[in-house]
């Protein structure tokens, strides 16, 4: 895709926000002063707890109540005209506009421009440092890179999501399918920024999309904007949440199947440090209940999430997808399921880790025995061990099981036909 294109789709998808946004109630953010620079939301050290936009953009169900007064109907139609003009100047990457047709309240003007960046990954060259506004309601943009730059890394973007939705995305797939293809090929190409994150040095791109899909290193924010935007091209509605987890400010997904929403966390899903190959499911799609065991949000700013369809990934601590069979271990035993939680099975009563599927035989490291390298048919029978030393990062590849061998780090190759 040329960067012509894409900014005839921000337009077009910009438009088609208008009228979305016209169902809207107005939810304001408070920030301490007229002129003050909007906290950077994408700043996952510098994010605080403070209420997000509650714009829930339910295409069935958020229809303006008939009762609704003409003042409220203004502000409903004032919001949206905000929105499309913030849009516009992103798209054209504007220095200023005047927004003092539609309001004077800052509060307003930073909620629907966080409204915009959330809406929309692609813009990932804004820099909320220096982008003030004025009491005039004249509304700055700065931007981190120059015109130049930002045509050159938004083709280069527009091509990593092109190879992410031929590599992902197959003919006749459901919406769940989807939606795990796409996280997947998310955990997979991208790796966590931990020691920019850990010494306070976390650079912008590794808080967009760009940073996880070109760059392949992003924290949170990074996993989340790419999530948003790859569900989006496959036409997906998902949202961008913010709140704490593990003592630190945090964001993430809630994505809608079936008319029902439901949590997803791909920062979490994936291991630090990076583990190729390596995927977690523990964070995908969960309840708000679920989620709200290790994380918070303010919940009245967002839609609830009530259903537990998916309750099967919480309780996988390592697992592996096969087509659209998972095998997984509770950290108890051996289990195989439908991705979508039918024909739950348990296949033996062993801590299987770093498991590697052949034709016939599940290969892993065996918690219960050491570490030590272990094989199981596929229908839970002949369990059977391989050798007698703590085995990690199987790998199966033409017809060799790779493992290191955790006391000499040495990397083995085992024949095994399967």
């Amino acid at each position: 895709m040329g960067n012509g294109k894409f900014l005839a789709s921000l337009v077009i998808l910009a438009v088609v926000a208008f009228f979305m946004v016209q169902l809207e109630e107005f939810t304001s953010i408070s920030f301490n002063s007229l002129n003050q620079t909007p906290n950077d939301l994408s700043m996952e050290e510098s994010k605080t707890s403070s209420t997000q936009e509650g714009k829930e953009q339910n295409k069935n169900a958020q229809i303006i109540e008939k009762t609704q007064t003409s003042s409220e109907q203004h502000l409903s139609k004032s919001h949206a005209n905000l929105y499309e003009a913030i849009m516009d100047a992103f798209s054209q990457q504007k220095s200023q506009i005047n927004v003092s047709l539609f309001t004077l309240d800052s509060n307003e003007v930073f909620q629907v421009r966080e409204e915009v960046l959330q809406d929309f990954p692609e813009i990932f060259y804004f820099d909320h440092e220096g982008s003030y506004f004025w009491t005039d309601g004249k509304l700055e943009f700065q931007y981190k890179f120059s015109p130049k730059e930002i045509s050159q890394m938004t083709v280069k973007l527009e091509e990593k999501v092109e190879v992410a939705l031929q590599t992902a995305i197959l003919p006749g797939m459901s919406s769940l399918e989807k939606v795990m293809a796409l996280h997947d090929y998310v955990v997979l190409t991208t790796a966590y920024d931990y020691d920019n994150f850990v010494n306070n040095t976390v650079p912008h791109l590794s808080y967009t999309a760009y940073g996880a899909l070109v760059n392949g290193i992003a924290v949170c924010d990074g996993y989340t904007k790419a999530m948003n935007l790859l569900l989006r091209q496959v036409g997906i509605e998902s949202k961008y949440v913010v709140g704490e987890a593990g003592g630190n400010a945090h964001s993430w997904n809630l994505v809608k199947l079936d008319n029902e929403w439901y949590h997803m966390d791909a920062t979490w899903n994936d291991p630090v440090p990076d583990r190729p190959g390596q995927v977690g499911y523990k964070y995908f799609l969960l309840s708000d209940r679920q989620l709200e065991m290790t994380h918070t949000w303010e919940k009245s700013a967002y839609p609830r999430a009530t259903s537990e369809r998916f309750a099967h990934f919480t309780k996988m601590e390592h697992g592996v997808k096969d087509g659209n069979i998972l095998f997984f271990t509770d950290d108890n035993s051996l289990f195989r399921t439908h991705i979508d939680g039918t024909g739950l099975q348990k296949l033996v009563d062993v801590r299987a880790y770093d498991i590697a599927i052949g034709n016939q035989w599940i290969y892993f490291s065996n918690y219960s025995h050491g570490g030590y390298l272990f094989k199981v048919k596929r229908d839970g029978s002949s369990l059977t061990g391989l050798n007698s030393t703590y085995s990690k990062d199987l790998a199966l590849t033409d017809g060799v099981l790779y493992y290191t061998d955790q006391s000499t780090q040495d990397r083995i190759g085992l024949q095994v036909n399967d």
